[in-house]
């Protein structure tokens, strides 16, 4: 029965997100709610190191980051508080997974043992630190969406720009993070196809491109500049 619910709220995502590119907005979120419901609460896994904690973990942080997309794409339709409150809720949800994989890295290096799904051996050190990645970098990016908010949207707030650089702090590190792990995996794996080698994680210059942009609103020029080319050169080929 549950995995016929994640299913089902896969389904309604994907008609939410067809419903959005066609202009409906509100049927979009109706499918996007529905869906919320279909996966139910967040619950929070204790943090066991017991085999049901290796067992549930990976299945635990997919469904937080099924939701957390969820409620991204919500805000991303709404304005102002009501979209906030998405991306916030998006935020929480996509932290929850992180530190959910941070716990199973943990225990995976430490007891040396092959996280299991389905009684089958299914992800090795390997594939949870790429799915690591992977979660830092939609954290990242959801973090820079919430900074865009306060420079748009909420921008005559009184808090706006306190609020916004502190999103952007956390997304800078984030990207730091991700961005160290990423180059690490790139240079050790990196696929070889006709010859040349393929990036598995590509740059991404989100973070910096918003704390330029906010401080150009600020009216601190150099600030930006020094955002802006290193995102050019993370973005330069060669």
């Amino acid at each position: 029965i549950e995995g016929d619910k994640k299913t089902l709220a896969t389904v309604l995502g994907k008609i939410g997100e067809l419903k959005a590119s066609n202009g409906d907005v509100e049927g979009a979120r109706r499918e996007f709610l529905d869906a919320i419901e279909l996966l139910g609460p967040n619950q929070q896994n204790n943090g066991s190191s017991s085999s049901s904690f290796l067992d549930g973990g990976v299945a635990d942080a997919q469904n937080c980051e099924s939701r957390a997309g969820l409620h991204l794409y919500l805000g991303q339709l709404s304005c102002g508080e009501e979209a906030l409150g998405s991306l916030r809720v998006g935020v929480t949800e996509l932290e929850q997974a992180m530190n959910i994989l941070e716990k199973l890295i943990e225990t995976k290096e430490t007891a040396n043992t092959m996280i299991v799904e389905d009684g089958k051996d299914a992800m090795s050190l390997a594939d949870l630190k790429r799915y690591l990645i992977e979660t830092r970098k939609q954290l990242c990016s959801a973090y820079c969406s919430i900074a865009e908010l306060y420079l748009t949207d909420l921008c005559d707030e009184p808090d706006a720009e306190s609020c916004c650089e502190k999103a952007l702090q956390s997304a800078l590190k984030l990207d730091e993070i991700a961005t160290e792990s990423s180059e690490e995996i790139n240079n050790n794996n990196a696929m070889d196809v006709d010859g040349e080698n393929q990036k598995i994680f590509p740059p991404q210059p989100d973070a910096l491109q918003t704390m330029a942009n906010l401080r150009l609103s600020q009216s601190r020029g150099q600030e930006a500049l020094v955002y802006i080319m290193k995102a050019y050169s993370r973005m330069k080929v060669g």
